[in-house]
């Protein structure tokens, strides 16, 4: 082979080096696309069986739901027939006092159910004294009652309702129980007479059964005749305002009952406007923002300005008050606000001893007395 065409061969062969390695590439190319595609391709399969598969757990969970709620409505309609069952999983019963005038025995109950909430531990003594049964709760064993937890040295309170004015004596405890609690005690009342009743009690004495049945019946008599008033679980304070012109306290109330209605979360706020030169609490309200619509058989826009609208019921000292949105208002409504303000002073103490930091509470206090003095009398004069 001659040196030129040996060049020459050598050259095409450079030449074809190329292409080889562009055929080479491409291949890898062509085989990386097709694993990625493969991965894809498996990526979104296990996509979609993973959809499918909370679309069916989605479908159990529901139906398991709809089962559930429908036992839970099933059992509480048979428990609403017998509400003198008592269910739990164990009750003791004990006597620790049997004389001529006197009758004290000690139950504790274990995961008893009153109503639809589970008490893990219920212990109180029955005292029949007199022609009646008092019932003295106690809060080593029942600390998840509303009044150990707002009474932190309470250890324990006494159900004996006594003649005389609701704040009297043990009547202004009954009148100040939460709405838990007060249900609490009605449900249970039944259940216990129904025990001394029907059960077996080797270590009770049928006189002293029978004498605590018969006073449990008068307590309960008693109860359910006690005035409808405003109860609620907590109230508690959740912001405040304080310009020159204008201060309030916004309140959060939780699981409120007045009369049948039940609340579970009701806000309203107590303010204050101030004219120039003018004292502090000359002209108080109470507001009820839109939010609180659905609580009012009449609620209506009385105030609407960058604060939202509202319904306002204003006073003035002294003793003025807007009769015109009083009017307008519900009887109903009327009751759900004169609850509100005949609670506010004794309520406004309580927060002092919590929010000492957040407001002139004496001022506010003596506001609250105002309003409470104000409505009385204009509605007496109406």
């Amino acid at each position: 082979m001659t040196s030129k065409k040996k060049n020459s061969a050598n050259s095409q062969i450079k030449d074809s080096e190329p292409n080889l390695n562009k055929g080479k590439k491409s291949y890898n190319d062509n085989e990386e696309t097709s694993d990625i595609e493969l991965e894809l391709e498996l990526t979104i399969s296990q996509l979609h069986q993973t959809q499918e598969d909370l679309e069916q757990a989605t479908y159990t969970l529901m139906n398991n739901s709809i089962e559930i709620n429908a036992l839970t409505n099933r059992i509480f309609r048979l428990t609403e027939g017998i509400p003198d069952f008592w269910e739990a999983d164990s009750i003791e019963i004990k006597l620790v006092k049997d004389t001529k005038n006197a009758k004290v025995i000690q139950w504790n109950a274990i995961n008893s159910h009153l109503g639809n909430k589970l008490h893990p531990r219920i212990s109180f003594t029955t005292s029949y004294a007199a022609g009646i049964t008092a019932i003295t709760f106690q809060r080593k064993e029942t600390s998840d009652f509303t009044y150990f937890q707002t009474n932190e040295t309470s250890q324990e309170f006494t159900c004996l309702p006594v003649h005389g004015a609701l704040t009297d004596k043990n009547n202004a405890m009954l009148s100040a129980l939460g709405t838990s609690d007060w249900k609490a005690i009605n449900i249970l009342i039944p259940k216990i007479a129904r025990t001394l009743r029907t059960e077996i009690l080797h270590d009770i004495p049928k006189e002293a059964a029978a004498l605590t049945v018969d006073g449990l019946v008068k307590l309960q008599s008693i109860l359910r005749a006690w005035p409808s008033l405003l109860r609620y679980d907590s109230i508690k304070l959740i912001d405040t305002v304080n310009t020159s012109e204008y201060q309030a306290l916004d309140f959060l109330i939780e699981n409120l009952e007045i009369g049948s209605q039940n609340i579970k979360t009701f806000c309203y706020r107590l303010s204050s406007v101030n004219e120039p030169d003018k004292a502090f609490g000359q002209y108080p309200r109470l507001e009820f923002n839109e939010d609180t619509k659905g609580s009012f058989e009449n609620w209506f826009i009385e105030s609407d300005d960058e604060r939202g609208k509202r319904l306002e019921l204003r006073f003035a000292d002294p003793n003025q008050m807007d009769i015109g949105v009083w009017r307008r208002v519900s009887d109903r409504d009327r009751l759900l606000i004169v609850a509100i303000i005949s609670k506010l002073p004794e309520k406004l103490k309580s927060l002092r001893v919590t929010h000492e930091n957040h407001a002139k509470w004496e001022d506010w206090i003596n506001i609250a007395n105002m309003m409470k003095a104000i409505l009385i009398t204009t509605t007496n004069d109406k």
